[in-house]
């Protein structure tokens, strides 16, 4: 069997973990954060926002709050009014004030030492970049970098796992947040389970210090 694990809303975990913002952690539980959002702008039910309503929200909040979009550039490119993803940015500010001062920390910090020093002290370098490329990548960097740092511990430990237990099955690639995967169709059961220890084995990273 081919099989994918999807590092699902990894980054704006990684964000909540990083802003220690305990209410947008209360908000990323629930089971569709997207269209929690959008049920919000739009005023209405989660059970009633439509797939585009969902796809607006899902937009603004990756590339208009973690990634520092502009509302109008965001809304050309998903074609909506430029006043509807500046309501989701406001509303971010309002809901999530912890994640919102963070977010202006980190590009702060990029402007005024011109680099990003992520949490597992890996370095960016921002000379000869614009003001505002500063700030966008200051924020970006630091929850993209751990984001992957995160999958590259988990393809780690899964396989050597694999080579503990002599399973048949294989990792085939990374692709930004999904894991490709080779199973064996006797070791279904069982590689659920290493999934599951691979998982609970970032903890023992620096990461289980931000719980």
């Amino acid at each position: 069997y081919i099989g994918t694990i999807d590092l699902d809303r990894a980054e704006l975990g990684i964000a909540c973990l990083l802003s220690n913002d305990t209410t947008y952690f209360t908000a990323l539980t629930v089971d569709d954060f997207h269209s929690l959002v959008a049920s919000k702008k739009f005023k209405k039910p989660v059970n009633e926002i439509s797939k585009k309503e969902r796809f607006t929200a899902k937009s603004v909040n990756f590339g208009g709050v973690l990634y520092g979009g502009s509302a109008a550039g965001i809304a050309n490119r998903i074609h909506v009014e430029p006043e509807i993803v500046q309501a989701i940015q406001d509303w971010y500010k309002q809901g999530f004030p912890v994640l919102t001062n963070w977010i202006e920390e980190q590009k702060a910090e990029a402007v005024k030492t011109s680099q990003v020093v992520t949490y597992f002290g890996r370095v960016r370098n921002l000379n000869n970049l614009r003001w505002d490329q500063k700030r966008r990548i200051g924020v970006n960097t630091a929850v993209q970098s751990v984001a992957s740092d995160v999958m590259l511990y988990i393809v780690t430990r899964l396989a050597s796992l694999l080579r503990r237990d002599k399973l048949k099955s294989k990792i085939l690639f990374p692709v930004h947040d999904e894991l490709l995967l080779d199973i064996h169709p006797s070791e279904v059961e069982s590689l659920v389970v290493l999934l599951k220890q691979a998982f609970k084995d970032i903890l023992k990273t620096p990461i289980g210090q931000l719980e």
